[in-house]
């Protein structure tokens, strides 16, 4: 499938405040269901994201994972009663995974001197055992290489599946333990 990067290109000088350059529409006259569905709310996405990570390869990435996992869920079968709703969710589980490479000094001063928190072990353990019981043993291990920071075609190579099942496999997961931590 061709994405329109050329439109992505515009997008992103758009949200920089940067005036639009002149792209071409797609060649082709017949789009696919997803492609209108990319039309339709990739630019309000690609923004959002470019204004939560300051980088547009950055930006760009959190927008293919979350069309990655719209397609996976359609290709499944399951059904989406809101594209837009699952996208901005796709969307925000993505840029959550992203942590930043390095620390700023201004972070580092800051947790300096924050006070020790001598709960977190018994959180982090309470948190270890519910998800658990939510999410399998390979379903725990996506989480683990997503939050490494691997992309979803590096965490499909090391695991022999492909990049649309772990896109599908993280939307699930991911969707069973938000709803899991919120009915409490």
């Amino acid at each position: 499938m061709a994405w329109p990067w050329e439109n992505v290109e515009r997008w992103l000088a758009s949200a920089e405040g940067e005036p639009p350059g002149s792209s071409a529409p797609p060649s082709s006259s017949v789009q696919t269901d997803i492609l209108s569905v990319y039309d339709r709310y990739a630019p309000e996405l690609l923004r959002l994201a470019f204004a939560a990570t300051g980088s547009k390869d950055a930006a760009r990435e959190a927008l293919h994972d979350a069309f990655v996992a719209l397609l996976a869920s359609l290709r499944s079968g399951e059904s989406i009663p809101s594209h837009r709703e699952f996208l901005y969710q796709s969307l925000r589980d993505s840029l959550v995974l992203r942590t930043p490479r390095e620390d700023s000094p201004h972070q580092a001063r800051a947790t300096a001197s924050v006070s020790p928190d001598y709960d977190a072990p018994i959180r982090a353990a309470d948190i270890r055992r519910r998800l658990r019981r939510i999410a399998s043993p390979r379903e725990l291990e996506m989480i683990q290489l997503r939050a490494q920071g691997l992309s979803y075609h590096e965490i499909a190579m090391l695991l022999q599946i492909t990049p649309g099942t772990v896109a599908s496999t993280l939307a699930r997961v991911f969707r069973k333990i938000r709803k899991a931590f919120t009915e409490e």
